[in-house]
């Protein structure tokens, strides 16, 4: 399905995981992934997420997960445009996003105040310190929005 475990290019995934178990579910994929790339490249897999959550999710439940179960590198908070069922303006606030995630587990953490600069800089982690994988995730909305760019540029 696009925006779910969609590797949109080698080393960039997709993901809508949106709250605590889609997460936990996207958790156990890049597990196997990341074994997978392992068994061939010889290295573990760094990742670098790129996070946008829609206010009212237990978005910082999921930054729990991930951090905790993931061999994450770095971490880009970025937010979404996107009108949702709820309005528009629904996205966590990225500052917020990074406060706690430097906070809670002192990881480098950058914030984006749009998806495709947040893109752009991953790619861009990914080439200078040989991060392996980009995994976008945290919302349908964010995911939606790097999709759309991702199809419309030359990287497609």
């Amino acid at each position: 399905l696009p925006g779910r475990f969609e590797e949109i290019e080698l080393g960039v995934i997709l993901d809508g995981a949106h709250n605590p178990d889609k997460i936990k579910a996207l958790i156990k994929w890049l597990t196997a992934y990341s074994t997978q790339h392992t068994a061939v490249s010889g290295k573990q897999s760094a990742i670098s997420l790129i996070l946008a959550f829609k206010k009212g999710k237990a978005w910082r439940r999921m930054v729990d997960l991930l951090i905790k179960n993931l061999y994450v590198k770095s971490v880009i908070a970025t937010k979404f445009y996107a009108t949702t069922d709820m309005g528009k303006y629904q996205a966590v606030e990225p500052e917020e996003i990074a406060k706690y995630v430097k906070t809670v587990y002192r990881l480098q953490s950058t914030v984006y105040s749009n998806s495709q600069e947040a893109v752009f800089e991953a790619l861009q982690l990914t080439v200078n310190s040989q991060l392996s994988t980009v995994i976008v995730t945290g919302s349908l909305y964010v995911v939606g929005e790097v999709r759309t760019m991702w199809k419309l540029s030359s990287f497609a």
